[in-house]
């Protein structure tokens, strides 16, 4: 592996906020479609998410998704990511919702090396939506150095 880039990357700094938690929690009182469509306006800066085609995409994932629910993200631990040695991006959304994103990019620039960090304005857990043109940019750059 030459490069890593790390897009909002859900748990592996920190733990999700609470408020995550109820989200997802208060989903299991609604049809799959309804849940999914109300944790999109909360994921995403844009006002259009829910209505994008791109919603209809998430919700396939999300859809058929499901089954691996019982795996979710864990935070690495200090050791882990003092072990990542080769050049990484880690990009995060300014109204990032599901963990703090100051406590996750200080926690990964203390403990990755080579880690560049760019925080992605207007822009939230669904930041290569949000943000695509700008993300995408990032990365490309990144990735040609």
């Amino acid at each position: 592996m030459k490069r890593i880039v790390l897009l909002a990357p859900a748990g592996c700094f920190v733990r999700f906020r609470l408020a995550f938690w109820f989200r997802m929690a208060s989903g299991m009182f609604l049809s799959p479609r309804a849940a999914f469509k109300s944790l999109i306006p909360w994921i995403s800066a844009r006002k259009d998410a829910a209505e994008s085609l791109v919603f209809e995409q998430m919700l396939v994932n999300w859809l058929f998704g499901r089954a691996q629910w019982g795996v979710w993200p864990r935070v690495f631990t200090d050791k882990e990511l003092r072990s990542v040695s080769v050049p990484t991006l880690l990009l995060i959304g300014d109204r990032e919702v599901i963990y703090d994103p100051r406590v996750a990019i200080g926690r990964a620039t203390r403990l990755i090396p080579r880690i560049e960090v760019a925080i992605i304005p207007n822009a939230s857990h669904f930041l290569t939506f949000d943000q695509s043109e700008s993300v995408d940019a990032r990365v490309l750059d990144f990735l040609k150095q």
